[in-house]
């Protein structure tokens, strides 16, 4: 099955990269300035780059044939077991001519011969070599997958998402197909005993989503773009990044 790609026509290229990137700064600014740091070595995107590309002043992005490629990573973070394997990978693929954004979602499964594992465990094994390795890594492992250039790249962790859509005010999704997840992970009791519960119960809760338009703030759209165990096909890989590529939609929108 081929990855779902959706196109959005965006009046100006630039505010995409504002949706990406300057949030994500200004979250640095929210947190600290080692934060700030942080931000800027995993984009490639300094504060005053993106104060360019908001205002319109004219800072030249990177392209290929017209085309700039973000890599946006998600990693659950923690100190539970697989915190940095990348739970979203979404190539934010910019048509600086006809002014046209495509976002395709990479099944976190996917098998790469370079790796001689999934895909989704590139960002891990390039921190193992070094500091920042990860998304080295990952940029390349994409471009080999995709046949793109990747040109930037963000890595945003679950609590860093949540907060972006919080700082924003929450955002407004609709949402084509509802479904009940009764296997979501709870916060902190990823390891937890249950008292003896062979099930483990208490490590898990129920997330229920309706059809239609909702409001969502950081703690729900995390929900919603985290799910992966609903019944039938809003369970798979695919239908998660297709509620991915929803948020960023609606996170565009708010703020457009």
């Amino acid at each position: 099955m081929n990855p779902k790609i959706k196109r959005v026509y965006m009046p100006k290229i630039r505010h995409i990269i504002v949706m990406l990137c300057f949030v994500v700064i200004l979250y640095g600014v929210y947190r600290a300035y080692s934060t700030i740091r942080s931000v800027m070595t995993s984009t490639g995107i300094t504060p005053a780059v993106a104060y360019r590309l908001l205002s319109d002043h004219g800072a030249d992005l990177k392209q290929t044939d017209g085309f700039t490629n973000i890599l946006l990573l998600g990693i659950g973070g923690g100190n539970h077991t697989g915190a940095d394997l990348t739970d979203t990978m979404m190539v934010v693929s910019l048509n600086q001519q006809d002014r046209i954004v495509s976002l395709l979602s990479l099944p976190r499964d996917i098998w790469s011969e370079f790796l001689k594992d999934k895909i989704n465990s590139a960002y891990h094994y390039g921190e193992e070599k070094k500091q920042g390795g990860g998304l080295i890594l990952s940029k390349s492992v994409v471009e080999d997958i995709t046949g793109l250039d990747i040109h930037y790249a963000i890595l945003v962790d679950f609590e860093q998402f949540k907060e972006v859509i919080d700082i924003v005010g929450g955002i407004n999704v609709e949402v084509p197909e509802g479904f009940q997840d009764d296997a979501y992970p709870v916060a902190g009791k990823e390891n937890a005993d249950c008292g003896g519960d062979p099930t483990y119960a208490c490590r898990y809760m129920t997330v229920t989503f309706m059809k239609g338009f909702q409001y969502m703030d950081g703690e729900r759209a995390l929900q919603y773009v985290r799910s992966r165990h609903a019944p039938g096909d809003e369970g798979s890989d695919f239908a998660r990044g297709q509620r991915q590529q929803e948020v960023i939609v609606a996170l565009k929108n708010k703020l457009s």
